[in-house]
């Protein structure tokens, strides 16, 4: 229920009302909800990254499965197209990072929810700086099988992949309820081509970016969890964003379909045959092919995810505060 306060001041010899809508109850429950919500989804996400570390980075299956697939790129992509990928993976850079945080921020100014646009941008900012600490200070990569001296300095995880996934979600939360569904496949898109590139150009390894991209997941979950928090929410039409959902999902079908036809073969042979110093030509593509369609796999319920935890809630909804009116001749 909206309550209403009378403030009377004298304004030039005057006197005026002003009115405070407070914040209803049902926007109170609605912010601690989202709170925990996304709370949740960072803790899980900061628990796959982990797992996903010990799996691929500490064991020798692990280093076998991502080198197969490092392999399969250098020897299955063609020459130009790994200098295409990396020509665009160049554009990844400060300056161009620079321009898409003060992009994020200026939407949120526009739409009159600074704090959105703000929270957001640093949260973004944050996942790439964390990304880059985990991968130069904090973690290390072990020297487990013969085929580690292919690519022996560590790449996990991939600061490509967690700028372009980060930047992604930032577009995504906070844009309109309405346009979320339209931000998620455009942004989407680019970051999904970005986790791809960054392994068929040969740069990282598929562990590398699926973890980057669950890092830049934390970070956003973390700064919706903020701001549910300590703004304002608000509820508006109910959005299902249906058109975006079914586009998401076929993509997800395809990299799905696409990597369980090719998984079970290549993991069976480097289970078998992990004394070999190299995998065969065909387990090399089979990995690779794997790797990219997992990769998509991954981006894409995370984009799904968001869409779906967000709802149709607006975040940093502007607060009515005190609005002056002035007094009518004869009021006292």
């Amino acid at each position: 229920m909206i309550g209403v306060a009378f403030r009377w001041t004298l304004l030039h010899g005057g006197v005026s009302v002003a009115t405070e809508v407070s914040v209803p109850p049902g926007q109170v429950r609605i912010g601690a909800t989202l709170h925990r919500r996304f709370l949740w989804a960072a803790a899980i996400c900061a628990l796959v990254v982990g797992v996903i570390y010990l799996l691929m980075v500490r064991t020798a299956l692990g280093h076998r499965l991502d080198n197969a697939a490092l392999l399969g790129a250098h020897h299955h992509v063609s020459w130009s197209a790994r200098l295409h990928d990396a020509f665009v993976l160049r554009h990844i850079n400060a300056g161009n990072f620079a321009i898409v945080l003060a992009i994020i921020i200026g939407i949120g100014i526009l739409r009159r929810r600074p704090w959105l646009g703000v929270t957001t941008a640093t949260a973004t900012l944050l996942a790439v700086g964390a990304t880059e600490l985990l991968k130069s200070v904090v973690l290390s990569r072990p020297y487990l099988v013969n085929t580690d001296i292919v690519y022996p300095v560590n790449t996990f995880p991939s600061g490509h992949t967690a700028t372009a996934v980060a930047c992604a979600l930032a577009l995504v939360v906070v844009s309109p309820p309405a346009w979320r569904g339209l931000a998620a496949v455009a942004a989407g898109s680019y970051a999904v081509v970005t986790a791809s590139y960054v392994q068929s150009a040969g740069w990282h390894r598929a562990s590398d970016a699926i973890a980057a991209a669950f890092i830049a997941f934390a970070f956003m979950s973390l700064a919706i969890a903020a701001l549910a928090r300590a703004r304002r929410v608000r509820t508006g039409r109910r959005l299902a964003h249906v058109p975006a959902l079914v586009l998401l999902g076929a993509a997800w079908v395809y990299g799905a379909l696409r990597g369980a036809d090719n998984v079970a073969h290549a993991v069976a042979y480097l289970m078998n045959n992990s004394g070999v110093l190299a995998p065969t030509p065909v387990v090399q593509n089979e990995a690779y092919q794997f790797s990219i369609s997992f990769t998509i796999v991954i981006v894409v319920s995370l984009l799904i995810a968001l869409l779906l935890m967000l709802e149709n809630f607006d975040l940093d909804a502007p607060r009515s505060g005190f609005v002056a009116q002035p007094a009518q001749p004869g009021e006292s």
